[in-house]
């Protein structure tokens, strides 16, 4: 099942991409990258879940405030 979430998520595959690269640097900053990439993609996963809720709520607050608005 992981695997699968990790092919459908574009921030997924976009490191996948990525990693690729890295191989290309220096011994020494490999690391460094593949850690800055890592923190990358979780903040970046991170505010578009936030994203998707806070959008959620007002889309539902919204909802419940439609009975009383005037027609």
């Amino acid at each position: 099942m992981g695997d699968r979430k990790e092919l459908q998520s574009p921030l997924r595959r976009a490191k996948i991409g990525v990693s690729n690269w890295l191989g290309a640097l220096p011994e020494g900053a490999k690391l460094d990258a593949e850690i800055a990439l890592d923190k990358l993609i979780e903040v970046a996963e991170r505010e578009i879940e936030q994203a998707y809720f806070d959008g959620n709520n007002h889309r539902a607050g919204a909802e419940r405030m439609r009975p009383f608005l005037p027609k």
